[in-house]
């Protein structure tokens, strides 16, 4: 599987290009506004955009997964009502996730009950179910305690052996730890990460933040 991005502009970015060419977790950092979440509303097609967005050898007709925020949540429904929208093998993957999570403590209530960490997940298990090509995980385990992340990491990895990650999150040192590769995202379009010591001191010195 691989995935090509040429020339991507939108009225936010301007002439993206980053090319992908294997399966994997792929972290993508950048200052606070520089456009991240309009790469990844483009990528799931639901912004307009000009350039080349492909998927090539995809194993789902290169569709992507993507929850953009936790707002699109109707607070006074429940997250199985959610959980029940999804059919066959997604409901499927759905069940087989929550158990991890220890979800029956909390998913028969209204979502406007919930933590931040308890939205993350109802977002990170519906993202994760959905058969797709390109997974994007936006900063979607920030509010998780490090056993809660440990064990996403682990499912990640798991998916990654036949699909496309990309990840955003606020700990850098776990982004290091788990990513193939992690990219910067700037005006001037993306450049690999190679030395993290140096990514922490521009995080420190220009306020990026993933």
């Amino acid at each position: 599987m691989k995935l090509e991005i040429k020339n991507l502009s939108t009225n936010a970015l301007k002439s993206l290009d980053l090319e992908i060419s294997k399966p994997g977790i792929y972290g993508i950092i950048g200052r606070n506004g520089v456009g991240k979440s309009t790469f990844f509303t483009a990528i799931s097609d639901e912004l307009k955009y000009s350039g080349e967005i492909t998927v090539k050898d995809s194993l789902f007709s290169g569709r992507v997964s993507y929850v953009p925020s936790l707002s699109i949540f109707d607070e006074n429904l429940k997250a199985q009502d959610y959980i029940k929208e999804l059919k066959g093998i997604e409901l499927e993957n759905a069940l087989k996730y929550m158990p991890k999570f220890h979800t029956d403590r909390f998913f028969t209530k209204p979502i406007k009950k919930y933590s931040l960490g308890m939205k993350e997940i109802l977002a990170f298990i519906y993202t994760i179910s959905i058969e797709a090509d390109v997974l994007i995980i936006d900063e979607l385990m920030n509010g998780l305690d490090h056993n809660m992340r440990n064990k996403a990491y682990e499912i990640l990895k798991d998916l990654s052996q036949t699909r496309i990650i990309l990840l955003t999150s606020h700990i850098l040192e776990e982004m290091e730890k788990n990513c193939n590769q992690v990219y910067f995202l700037s005006k001037n379009g993306f450049s690999e990460v190679t030395n993290f010591e140096n990514a922490k001191q521009l995080i420190l010195e220009t306020e990026v933040f993933l």
